[in-house]
């Protein structure tokens, strides 16, 4: 069965930037047993940043994620949820978006590497799970 999980850019941003293949991102993108989901605020986190400051190697790694991501891309309903997210349970106002975007996905799962204890841990409606990073 394949697990539908979205990132929080915090996790693509890790393993773009990994110099050692044995990274906990890295080897959480190459499961086959994910089907990956995102949307325009994870972009908006990643692609132009790499883009701004001449990262090619990593622009060419989001643009493969992205090329093969399934999007929540109704920006309304993403705002909508999200601003219930950040008013009912205290969550941070882009991680918000994330949450919102990935309850409307059906996700299964949303990763990040933000330390337990902030507050995208509050949000209810998906499992929020923590990626150690080394």
């Amino acid at each position: 069965m394949t697990n539908r999980v979205f990132l929080d850019s915090s996790v693509l941003v890790a393993a773009a930037r990994a110099v050692d293949r044995s990274d906990p991102a890295l080897l959480l993108l190459k499961d086959p047993a994910h089907n990956f989901l995102t949307s325009p605020f994870v972009y908006l986190e990643t692609l132009p940043k790499a883009r701004y400051n001449r990262r090619r190697d990593e622009e060419v790694f989001y643009e493969k994620y992205f090329a093969n991501a399934t999007w929540a891309r109704d920006l309304g309903a993403i705002f909508d949820h999200g601003f219930e997210i950040a008013d009912h349970d205290g969550v941070g106002p882009m991680d918000s978006l994330h949450v919102a975007a990935a309850k409307l996905l059906k996700a299964d799962e949303l990763v990040t590497v933000e330390r337990p204890g902030k507050s995208i841990y509050r949000a209810r409606g998906v499992r929020v799970r923590y990626l150690y990073r080394r």
